[in-house]
């Protein structure tokens, strides 16, 4: 799995205060088609490329049409693109927010929950969001290091979420034994410095062809 990380965090806080978030937001989502399509030209249709989603983008009216007119005009199939959504992000408007990704799922595109453990996630609102795919928050992996395997949370939250029918997503995987301790609970994917820092366009290609 690929996760685009596009900005840093000062710049997505500029650019939302000043409403350029909108523009570029979209310009991502068309890079990230883009970036999709050459992959599958290369072979590889086992993929999925994340893009991270502000508050201020949800908030508009105008997002999920704007997500389904990209996929027509790039001609994708939308199972092909994951947007990724915090909990903080959720809850600025919970009715409308959630509306819009039951809308994004009709679509067929996929929806993960980041930084999951940060925020203010319960059973029963995790049993109730129309989500694809749970990202474990990195606090969590790097919590795998400090404890024994008992006293590590991430195998519960594994666990759970396969409970719910959900994908897990490991952020922040940086040694073996980190990896070694989520294959042991089926995680399903991870992502983090042991595999790769994040890469340019074509370097990414280069990795994915390898």
């Amino acid at each position: 799995m690929l996760t685009l990380i596009s900005w840093s965090l000062d710049f997505i806080g500029i650019a939302e205060n000043s409403g350029l978030i909108i523009p570029l937001g979209e310009w991502v989502i068309s890079e990230a088609c883009d970036f999709i399509k050459d992959i599958i030209n290369i072979g590889r249709k086992d993929i999925s490329v994340s893009v991270n989603v502000s508050v201020v983008q949800l908030l508009q009216d105008s997002f999920v049409p704007m997500v389904a007119s990209i996929l027509q005009e790039k001609n994708l199939e939308p199972q092909y693109l994951e947007l990724e959504i915090t909990e903080s992000v959720l809850i600025e408007d919970m009715d409308s927010n959630l509306n819009k990704i039951r809308e994004l799922r009709a679509l067929g595109v996929k929806v993960s929950l980041d930084d999951f453990g940060t925020g203010y996630s319960s059973l029963t609102y995790l049993r109730e969001l129309p989500i694809n795919i749970l990202k474990i928050d990195k606090s969590f992996i790097d919590n795998i290091l400090a404890t024994d395997e008992k006293g590590s949370l991430a195998g519960s939250i594994i666990s759970l979420a396969h409970d719910l029918d959900l994908k897990v997503v490991a952020e922040g995987v940086e040694e073996e034994v980190q990896l070694n301790y989520l294959e042991r609970f089926n995680c399903d994917m991870a992502q983090g410095y042991l595999f790769s820092k994040p890469l340019p366009r074509d370097k990414a290609i280069e990795l994915i062809v390898q």
